[in-house]
C-alpha cells in the first residue's frame, strides 16, 4: 500500500456558529483525510488533556501516530469559519524530540517548534501567517518541495505582494519545484519549473471554511504526489476537494468518492480553462442590516471588515451616512443601493428598513445575498421568490456576494 508521512499540528478547534468542536488541527485533519488512500503516519505533539480522545480517532481512522508531549492543550476559538481565532495555551516552546525521515511527506508549519524533516518528496504548507518560514529553515531537506501558501503568508515569505511575484520568488528556494499561492474567492496561482496558470475557486452552497487550507494541502499531497498528477491539474482537483467538504466537512468520508472529486474537476476545467480571475476591487456592495443593539452593530462591523478583506468597496449606511433626519438618510440610502452591484443583507429579525432595501434592490434588479441564520423559513417567502440568494450562515453569505460578483459580465 502507498505511504504518507504527515508532519504538523494537533489542536483542539471551537466554531461558536455554525457549532462545532474538535480536536483536528492541520495535521490531524490531513491524517484522517488520507487514511483512505494510503498508510498514513503521523508525528505531532499531544498533551494529556487530548491524547486519549486523539489516539481514538487515529485508531478509528487507521492512522499510525507517534505523538511526542507537551504540558498544555492548545485551543484555537473561532466566532464565525471566516474569522481569525483566539488561541488559548501558555505560549510554551516545545521541540520534536527527533528529526522525521520518509519518502512522501506533507509538512505543516506548527505552534511548537517544527522538527526537521528529511524526504524525497514534500508538500509544504507553513500554516501561519505571521511567522512563516521556508521549509529549509530548520535544516529540513527534500528533493523536491512544493510550497502551498495562502496569499498572507506568501507575502511573509517573500516580501512580494502578487501571486506571480511570490510564485517566482519561491521557486528560488532550495529543491523547490512547484508553488502554490491561494487567493480565497480569486481562486489559486500554480506555477512548476515548466508553465504556470491560474486556477479557480469551485463554488458551493455552503462554507465551512476551517481546515480548508488543510484540506487543500492533502489533496495536493494525495494527486501529486502518490497519485503522481501534474500539479497544475492536482490544484483544479483540489480546489474541487474543498467545495465538497465546505459543504460537509467530514474529513475522512471525503477521498473515498475520490473519481466524483475528479469528475467534478475535470468538468470545471473544461468549462473554464484557461481561468482567468477577475478583480474584486472595482465592486461595490451595499450592506443592510439593523444596527440598533450591540449584537447588530457588532455583526454589521464584522461583515464590512470581512467584504473589504476580499478587496470590495462597501457602502454600509451606518458608516457612510449615520442616523439622521429620515428624508436625508433615506435618499442618501436609496443613492447608495443605486451605486452598489449587489446587496447583502442581514435579514435576521426583519427590520423593516432591511426589508426594503431588499425590495427596493430587487426592483432595480440588482442582486441581494440575505444572510438569515435564524429566521423562519415562512418570513423569506418574498425573499426566495423574488430571486434573492439566501445564506443559512455568515461564511456562506460573504462567499456567495464573492462568487456572484466574479461570475458577472
Amino acid at each position: 500500500m502507498r505511504e504518507i508521512t504527515i508532519v504538523g499540528g494537533v489542536y483542539g478547534e471551537v466554531c461558536d456558529f455554525p457549532r462545532n468542536q474538535t480536536i483536528r488541527g492541520s495535521a490531524g485533519r490531513s491524517a484522517v483525510a488520507l487514511a483512505s488512500e494510503a498508510k498514513t503516519s503521523l508525528f505531532a505533539f499531544i498533551d494529556s488533556e487530548m491524547e486519549r480522545e486523539f489516539r481514538a480517532i487515529c485508531n478509528n481512522n487507521n492512522v499510525h501516530e507517534t505523538l511526542f508531549s507537551r504540558e498544555d492543550p492548545i485551543w484555537f476559538r473561532y466566532r464565525h469559519p471566516l474569522s481569525s481565532p483566539v488561541r488559548y495555551d501558555t505560549n510554551k516552546e516545545y521541540t520534536l524530540g527527533s528529526e522525521v525521515t520518509a519518502d512522501q511527506c506533507l509538512v505543516f508549519g506548527t505552534i511548537e517548534n517544527r522538527p526537521e524533516v528529511h524526504a524525497n518528496n514534500v508538500v509544504y504548507d507553513p500554516q501561519n501567517v505571521n511567522t512563516a518560514s521556508s521549509f529549509s529553515s530548520n535544516g529540513s531537506k527534500a528533493n523536491s518541495v512544493i510550497y502551498v501558501v495562502s496569499l498572507l503568508e506568501g507575502k511573509v515569505l517573500t516580501q512580494c505582494e502578487e501571486p506571480k511575484n511570490i510564485a517566482s520568488k519561491i521557486m528560488t528556494f532550495d529543491n523547490v519545484t512547484g508553488v502554490i499561492v491561494k487567493c480565497g474567492p480569486l481562486g489559486a496561482f500554480v506555477t512548476d519549473r515548466n508553465e504556470s496558470e491560474w486556477v479557480p475557486c469551485f463554488p458551493s452552497t455552503k462554507v465551512y471554511k476551517i481546515g480548508t487550507g488543510d484540506i487543500y494541502s492533502a489533496a495536493i499531497a494525495l494527486f501529486h504526489l502518490l497519485d503522481g498528477v501534474s500539479l497544475r491539474d492536482s490544484a483544479w482537483y483540489a480546489s474541487a476537494a474543498v467545495s465538497r467538504y465546505v459543504e460537509s466537512p467530514i474529513e475522512r468520508l471525503l477521498f473515498e468518492k475520490k473519481d466524483e472529486i475528479v469528475n467534478i474537476a475535470k468538468r470545471m476545467m473544461d468549462q473554464k480553462r484557461p481561468y482567468q480571475p477577475k478583480s474584486l476591487s472595482n465592486k461595490k456592495v451595499y450592506l443592510a442590516g439593523p444596527f440598533f443593539n450591540t449584537a447588530q452593530q457588532w455583526l454589521i462591523d464584522e461583515a464590512r471588515e470581512t467584504l473589504q478583506g476580499f478587496g470590495l468597496e462597501v457602502f454600509s449606511p451606518i458608516h457612510d451616512v449615520g442616523e439622521g433626519a429620515y428624508d436625508e438618510v433615506a435618499s442618501l440610502d436609496i443613492a447608495g443601493i443605486d451605486a452598489s452591484d449587489i446587496v447583502l443583507a442581514i435579514v435576521d429579525g426583519n427590520d423593516s428598513g432591511t426589508l426594503f432595501e431588499v425590495g427596493y434592490a430587487r426592483g432595480r434588479d440588482i442582486k441581494v445575498i440575505a444572510i438569515a441564520e435564524s429566521c423562519d423559513e415562512q418570513n423569506l417567502t418574498m425573499i426566495r421568490g423574488s430571486g434573492c440568494g439566501v445564506a443559512g450562515d455568515f461564511a456562506t453569505g460573504i462567499y456567495a456576494v464573492c462568487w456572484e460578483l466574479l461570475a458577472d459580465d
